[in-house]
């Protein structure tokens, strides 16, 4: 039998994890009523949502060319890409059950940088 546990993992904290906390103050400009950030991109694709179920993948891609896109950069999905098979292969290898999202975002940021 195979031992599962469903739920969530324990936190992980990381003294370089931004707390909203310290900028939601009353000094604070309002945001404003509606804000467009696709600027009409035409497709997002899926990277492997469909059938890993890897949704944090997924989403720290589409944060990547939403960013390139506002910053007046052309999108290379060929760039974008990479980075989601090298995150998803435990997924695909039945090796990982649960991702640590500080875990993954902080390797997609330092594969970047």
């Amino acid at each position: 039998m195979i031992d599962r546990r469903l739920g969530k993992l324990p936190p992980r904290w990381d003294r370089r994890t931004l707390k909203m906390a310290r900028f939601l103050t009353p000094a604070l400009t309002p945001p404003p009523p509606a804000v467009y950030w696709s600027k009409g991109f035409p497709s997002w694709g899926m990277y492997l949502n469909d059938q890993l179920g890897d949704c944090t993948i997924a989403a720290i891609a589409h944060a990547i060319q939403t960013w390139k896109i506002n910053l007046g950069h052309n999108v290379n999905l060929a760039k974008v890409s990479p980075l989601v098979q090298q995150f998803s292969r435990p997924m695909r290898t039945g090796a990982a059950t649960l991702t640590v999202i500080l875990q993954l975002t902080t390797a997609v940021w330092n594969s970047m940088c």
